[in-house]
């Protein structure tokens, strides 16, 4: 096994080769979670990873409630499928309110505090009434709850990682909340070490290979924790060596060689790219840290595993622009597949596609 079986292995496992994904619920499923800050990205992330999927169908499993967008593991936003968001966050949330603790003691957040937010929460959300953002602010001001500076932003969190609330279906561009209780109709019923070994298979399934490491920086939880889920899930995960490094992984560990050439515009926070420890793919020719001050690297080029540059896209009136710049002139076989993946951006879309490519 070396670094160019690592790439393999995880662009299968995360759909970008091989069959893909069934349906978007699919791939949120498979992935434990999908990292989704940038929600037109986050989008985009999971449908190129369905067979067939167009941007409308991808929305509209979101807004059926199939999966949800909500603040867990790290914490920050994620999909999640709606089944698994209850054990999920018991499993995860404690460690995440540790973590938080400080940041809750500047903004003087407490139980107590809380308690006044989620009566709150859960009078304006009842009977699946939908608010945005800005409509639970003022609610929570009329009941005297000051909101300066971060301070809403972590009263919404808590009540998130504490599964009272979570996001409702999109209210034309905007994103809404809704009540955990009557938006989720169905929850798998997983705590303890089983709802741990559960998270550490899912990852290392869709993840994998990857290092202890990439698991406590994905997940939130404690190396220990990750040992002890490991150790748990038995035979359903192998382990290998490379470079004084150990990774693990679920399922067969051969694949087939990936058809070059193979480009994929990822988005932003794709979990390719930015689910592992240090922000570095493995035999990846660029360090993804040195990236993160650049503006042509919102997004990425993805060649054969390999980022070869990073593209922007802007909405219009009309259309929808992407600028592409790469990092070295592609050959024309590799110009093409670019060519054909932007057509499927525009597909995906459904609006024109303006493309530049430097």
């Amino acid at each position: 096994m070396n670094s160019a079986d690592i790439t393999r292995l995880r662009l299968r496992n995360q759909f970008l080769t091989g069959k893909p994904a069934a349906s978007p619920v699919q791939v949120v499923r498979h992935s434990g979670a999908v990292q989704s800050q940038d929600l037109p990205g986050a989008l985009w992330g999971v449908g190129q990873r369905v067979r067939s999927a167009s941007g409308a169908s991808v929305l509209a499993s979101y807004d059926e409630g199939e999966f949800v967008r909500t603040h867990i593991l790290r914490p920050t936003w994620h999909f999640v499928a709606s089944e698994d968001l209850r054990w999920m966050q018991a499993l995860t949330s404690p460690r995440v309110h540790q973590l938080m603790a400080y940041r809750y003691r500047q903004l003087e957040i407490d139980a107590i505090l809380m308690r006044t937010a989620k009566r709150v929460f859960t009078k304006a959300l009842r009977d699946r009434t939908l608010l945005t953002r800005q409509e639970l602010a003022a609610k929570l001001r009329a009941a005297g709850i000051a909101l300066a500076g971060e301070r809403l932003t972590f009263i919404v969190m808590w009540a998130e990682l504490d599964a009272l609330i979570c996001s409702g279906p999109m209210r034309g561009k905007h994103s809404t909340y809704a009540l955990c209780d009557e938006r989720i109709s169905t929850s798998r019923s997983l705590s303890g070490d089983e709802a741990l070994v559960e998270l550490v298979r899912r990852f290392f399934t869709s993840h994998g290979p990857a290092q202890v490491r990439d698991f406590v920086f994905w997940s939130g939880l404690t190396v220990a924790s990750t040992k002890r889920g490991l150790e748990g899930a038995g035979a359903d995960i192998f382990a290998f060596d490379l470079d004084g490094h150990t990774y693990y992984f679920a399922g067969h560990a051969r694949s087939r060689k990936v058809n070059s050439p193979h480009i994929r515009l990822l988005p932003n926070y794709d979990e390719y790219l930015l689910a592992y420890r240090d922000g570095i793919h493995a035999g990846a020719a660029v360090d993804l840290s040195k990236l993160a001050g650049d503006d042509l690297s919102a997004h990425f080029v993805v060649l054969d595993g390999q980022v070869v540059g990073g593209w922007k896209r802007r909405l219009r009136a009309d259309a929808l622009e992407a600028e592409v710049t790469l990092f070295s002139k592609l050959n024309r076989e590799a110009r093409q597949a670019l060519d054909e993946e932007l057509l499927r951006y525009e597909r995906f879309s459904g609006m024109p596609l303006r493309a530049t490519i430097s």
